[in-house]
């Protein structure tokens, strides 16, 4: 795991879950059913718990909340699951990848039923707080900042590995000619996805569904603090309270 919290102990039994044929949940958006406290589900649990229990591969504990990107620079973690963004954090003075990293990226995980096939995703925002000393033209200067930078520049993903909002900067050459485009491929799928209508914004809800209510459990139990079947059924009780609201 790279992340102090549940979110990221999510993310991480959620590509071996998938990857064993597991599933989050079943049915259809309205009717969804949690199955991962299957048998398939627990085995999964089961193999997190390993890897900072019997396996002895990570230790149970984080040295802070931020993502370890130290550790792998000091050869003191040999992999970790990240996002796109994550890359490049590996880049030396001149801009460049190292050659012998191994960075691999899939197509994220799919809600089932109407849609099938259909990722959910997220955008950046930008907020500015209101100020009542603030000139029109200073208000217009951050009105016109944040349409520059959302929408002109190429920065969110020759920097930030994300695929830019707008059509015109996604298909940019700029943005094509990166290596998150053409040699890793993490912006060039998401546009993939994007223009085959498999990417839907995720619904305005009551549930915050990144919370550790629902996925806490996870981080216990990989950091020893508590069993496979407490810890699932714990997660797996909290997200059926939200899906019958």
């Amino acid at each position: 795991m790279n992340w102090n919290s549940g979110q990221a102990a999510f993310r991480a039994y959620l590509i071996a879950l998938t990857q064993a044929g597991g599933d989050v949940v079943t049915g259809e958006p309205g009717n969804y059913e949690v199955a991962y406290d299957s048998d398939v589900g627990m085995q999964t649990a089961e193999l997190m718990t390993n890897v900072t229990g019997d396996f002895g591969w990570d230790i149970p504990q984080f040295q802070s909340d931020s993502a370890r990107v130290q550790d792998f620079l000091a050869d003191d973690l040999g992999m970790f699951i990240a996002g796109t963004w994550s890359v490049n954090n590996f880049e030396n003075e001149d801009g460049n990848l190292p050659e012998d990293l191994s960075f691999s990226f899939q197509k994220p995980f799919f809600f089932p039923g109407d849609g099938e096939d259909v990722a959910w995703a997220e955008s950046n925002s930008l907020y500015f707080p209101t100020n009542p000393n603030h000139t029109e033209e200073e208000k217009q200067a951050a009105v016109e900042f944040a349409e520059y930078v959302t929408q002109n520049n190429t920065l969110w993903a020759s920097a930030g590995g994300h695929l830019p909002a707008a059509e015109s900067v996604a298909t940019s050459s700029e943005v094509k000619n990166t290596a998150l485009w053409k040699e890793h491929g993490t912006i060039e799928t998401m546009y993939e996805m994007v223009s085959n209508g498999k990417v839907r914004y995720q619904p305005k809800t009551a549930i915050h569904l990144n919370s550790d209510r629902f996925w806490g459990p996870f981080l216990d139990m990989y950091i020893q603090n508590t069993d496979v079947q407490s810890g699932v059924t714990a997660s797996v009780d909290e997200l059926k309270q939200a899906l019958e609201q």
